[in-house]
């Protein structure tokens, strides 16, 4: 066992796969001395790339065929989650990534008791693939975001890239390294543990014994709620609750799946083969119908019979980022909208959310003595969730924050997005989608900001207070949690809450604080 827990990567497996890839480049483009620019063909590449490597990393997956190959996998993500510092952060994320694909792939295989009988080599192998997708995965992305311009693809004899064609590009791509590594984006944000211990409360109440008989299961009637950052690994064994087939360190949830037979609760944890898809998880990432990382149940295969399983670390972190990166945002699994009193819960959190960010936004505003309106439905007896905006198709709806700073004669228009921390392109692309969209930020921003520059007698009467409007600029603006890429070239300002006070000041986008 301790040749898999040393894992050695072997740099001839990346040659492998990324001779493949050579191979399939260069039928699909002719090798020619000038590199390829238009946007399709660096897009076509990547995807054709993709989705020729996830064929690779499934066919290597389903030479796991025994109990003590998916035990080791399932324990080796939680190790890796509990000793981060065990390996190179960037290994980590590749072995996380295998472990991840790997969960929902194992929902299609036929598996039997057995020891592990893969080659040394099993582990390097997935690792160049995963590495490889992972490359193509960032240029696919970075091709929406910047619409190709930026980069080119050379295809040679021997050799292929996608390459910075952009001088600009690169140093903004510089400039988005100096900000994620920049202190100025840390912030207090949300307590997770609170929030676990509230829903805990929640579940107990509105699922009922399912919920006290599943955490029975995993910590033998201990506390579900558990960091598992700060437990040794010989501590996290101990919790684990061995119950079946599957050895040491696994969870089997089989005979609970059996007490309670389609349970509401239950079913939203499942990850099976009907809500898996490794190909669509890898292009839309944040597809959360797609993503293992929201169920931690894995419904395996083994000699014919299917049983549920999974160890404490997984649960604890699905449950972890269910509460922080779904509740809160109003979101919850399909299944659980069966029950109301859940689905009111959520509701109820996610109003509770949107003040996470306003309330310092509010103290910012009122330290700096600018005016304004918060959270306004209605100005002057005029209902904004009714108005209609310049498209009579749409409503100009609620307005976070109007603030007028009398001194320069400015106001903004804001609204505020908790938007989560993220780190790459795959998801700074969903970021952008969101602004940019038809009906997206961006578009009902603009509705707002149109609204108050024509009616701006009628906010300065909701405050009391003789504006002579002709000498007044205006301006929409976006006030985040965190950094967001596509504020870099944004039509509107999108500014992280630690820079809000020095833009209000100096009136600069981006700056390291």
């Amino acid at each position: 066992m301790d040749k898999w827990i040393s894992i050695i990567i072997d740099p001839n497996d990346e040659k492998f796969f990324d001779n493949k890839c050579l191979i399939l480049l260069q039928e699909q483009f002719p090798v020619c001395d000038k590199p390829y620019t238009n946007i399709s063909d660096i897009e076509d590449a990547c995807k054709n790339c993709i989705c020729l490597l996830v064929k690779e990393f499934e066919r290597e997956c389903n030479k796991i065929t025994t109990t003590e190959e998916v035990k080791f996998f399932l324990s080796t993500y939680s190790e890796l989650r509990i000793n981060k510092n065990k390996y190179p952060y960037t290994h980590m994320v590749i072995y996380s990534k295998i472990c991840k694909y790997l969960f929902g792939e194992f929902t299609k295989l036929h598996i039997r008791p057995g020891k592990i009988e893969l080659d040394e080599n099993y582990i390097s192998r997935l690792f160049a693939v995963t590495k490889l997708i992972s490359n193509f995965s960032q240029s696919l992305y970075q091709c929406y975001l910047d619409d190709g311009s930026s980069l080119q693809l050379e295809i040679y004899e021997s050799y292929y890239g996608i390459t910075t064609r952009s001088h600009e590009y690169a140093s903004k791509l510089t400039r988005l390294k100096q900000i994620i590594d920049s202190e100025a984006l840390k912030g207090e944000g949300i307590n997770p543990s609170s929030l676990l211990l509230d829903f805990k409360s929640c579940a107990q109440h509105f699922f009922g014994q399912v919920f006290t008989d599943f955490s029975d299961v995993i910590f033998q009637a201990d506390d579900i709620i558990v960091d598992c950052n700060h437990l040794d690994f010989d501590d996290f064994i101990k919790l684990a609750d061995y119950k079946g087939i599957i050895p040491n360190k696994i969870v089997d949830f089989t005979e609970l799946f059996r007490k309670y037979p389609n349970n509401t609760f239950l079913n939203g944890l499942i990850l099976s083969s009907s809500n898996v898809d490794l190909l669509r998880s890898i292009h839309k990432p944040h597809d959360i119908l797609k993503r293992s990382r929201f169920r931690p149940i894995i419904a395996i295969n083994i000699d014919g019979e299917l049983r549920y399983i999974s160890t404490p670390l997984i649960v604890s972190e699905a449950f972890s980022e269910l509460v922080a990166n779904q509740i809160l945002f109003g979101i919850i699994p399909n299944e659980w909208n069966k029950n109301s009193g859940i689905v009111e819960y959520t509701k109820i959190q996610k109003e509770k959310h949107d003040k996470l960010l306003e309330d310092p936004v509010e103290k910012i505003i009122r330290d700096k003595n600018f005016l304004c309106l918060r959270n306004k439905k209605s100005i002057n007896n005029i209902n904004l969730e009714k108005e209609k905006a310049i498209n009579p198709e749409k409503n100009v709806g609620e307005i976070d924050f109007i603030i007028v700073d009398i001194n320069k004669n400015k106001v903004y228009v804001c609204d505020c997005k908790y938007i989560k921390t993220k780190y790459d392109f795959a998801s700074f692309c969903v970021d952008k989608n969101s602004f940019n969209k038809e009906n997206g930020y961006d578009e009902r921003l603009g509705y707002k900001l149109v609204w108050v520059k024509s009616h701006f007698n009628d906010v300065a009467k909701e405050m009391n207070l003789d504006f002579e409007i002709s000498t007044y600029t205006f301006e929409g603006l976006f006030i985040t949690y965190t950094f967001v890429y596509y504020g870099l070239s944004s039509p509107y300002p999108i500014i992280p809450l630690k820079w809000l006070s020095n833009y209000f000041d100096n009136g600069q986008r981006m700056q390291i604080c």
